[in-house]
């Protein structure tokens, strides 16, 4: 049972994390809950296209974990920070492709595919939104090698900050900006914040350390990130097809899809924290005997967690939705789909 503990002392921390991140989007649908369905409907299709960019950018810079945990495990300090330097690297790299994707993504959203209405409040949205992908994939790079050494107290903690820090902050913008415009500024104001205080906390000694580029290892982690990015993005982007073909229903319908959708991106988080843990303990093991025995552990606890989860969520499914939104007519749709969820996340836990 040490291997089984030793997953859940470390997948737990980064599952937290990594729901901790998609809260602040939860938090961004509560701010909308009152407003028009149109808004909640806009909201979802900008998350739809942004995620799915986002999906490849964080499989991408998961690459770099088997490099940097093996370095750690033969405490070769220097190599591990060489590896972490050129994922952060390849986290610019992608923050910038992912940006002008998105950007012409927003401008070739039309009145005659979607309404009027939900194609200006989700261009407004997604122009301001596209520049968070700069800060939120440099922190995740940088949590990623604070990760595989162990210590993600301090980038959880900035995370859970976050959080309430990124109401406030929507709160005071609403004051200036209309609508989603001050989620998105809210958005990338605090992710911003997010990025200075881990890089603060790395301090500038640490930071004169990092490796300058090397277009060999920059490639290596390309195409071993792009695998596991892809594989991220077919599953984001089944949801995103299905968003936009639902947008043509109406908002209503895209509303409640797009709630339930990313209800099921929070609770993907928790297994994705044991694939996390999963593939650093793997690069730590010794032997195939070891690698055999963590695997499994992990599997059943992922598969375990994810069915104490899902008889949850089935119990309490109406007040879940009703906290996120107070139109019935969207809450009584998504009740008709929300039964799919438990396969889903059976799915994601399996992956």
């Amino acid at each position: 049972m040490t291997s089984a503990r030793t997953i859940v002392r470390l997948s737990l921390p980064l599952a937290l994390g990594q729901v901790g991140i998609l809260a602040m989007v939860l938090s961004d649908i509560v701010m909308v809950r009152r407003q028009e369905v149109s808004a909640l409907a806009a909201l979802g299709l900008g998350l739809n296209f942004f995620f799915v960019l986002m999906a490849f950018g964080t499989g991408l810079l998961m690459a770099a974990d088997s490099s940097i945990s093996a370095a750690v495990a033969r405490k070769d300090h220097d190599q591990a920070r060489h590896w972490a330097a050129q994922n952060f690297y390849v986290a610019v790299l992608a923050a910038l492709g992912a940006f002008l994707i998105l950007q012409i993504i927003v401008h070739s959203l039309n009145d005659s595919t979607f309404a009027p209405d939900l194609v200006e409040q989700c261009q407004s949205y997604l122009r301001i939104l596209a520049y968070s992908f700069f800060p939120f994939l440099m922190f995740f790079a940088l949590r990623q090698y604070l990760a595989n050494q162990g210590k993600v107290i301090f980038s959880n903690a900035v995370i859970l900050l976050a959080i309430p820090l990124n109401i406030m902050v929507n709160g005071v913008l609403t004051f200036f900006y209309n609508g989603l415009v001050a989620l998105a500024w809210g958005s990338l104001l605090v992710r911003a914040a997010m990025l200075a205080a881990l890089l603060i906390y790395m301090n500038e000694k640490k930071l004169r350390k990092i490796a300058r580029p090397s277009m060999h290892d920059l490639l290596h982690l390309w195409r071993k990130g792009g695998q596991i990015g892809l594989q991220m993005t077919v599953r984001s982007g089944y949801f995103a097809i299905l968003g936009i073909l639902v947008a043509k229903l109406g908002s209503r319908e895209l509303a409640a899809h797009s709630l339930l959708l990313n209800v099921s991106s929070f609770l993907f988080m928790i297994p994705m924290g044991f694939n996390m843990a999963l593939a650093i303990l793997v690069s730590q093991s010794q032997s195939s005997h070891q690698v055999k025995t963590v695997f499994q552990h992990s599997l059943l606890l992922s598969l375990g967690l994810t069915a104490s989860i899902s008889l949850i969520l089935l119990t309490v499914a109406n007040k879940v939705l009703h906290f996120f939104t107070t139109s019935s007519e969207v809450v009584h749709l998504a009740q008709g789909l929300i039964l799919f969820l438990p396969v889903n996340m059976l799915c994601d836990s399996l992956q």
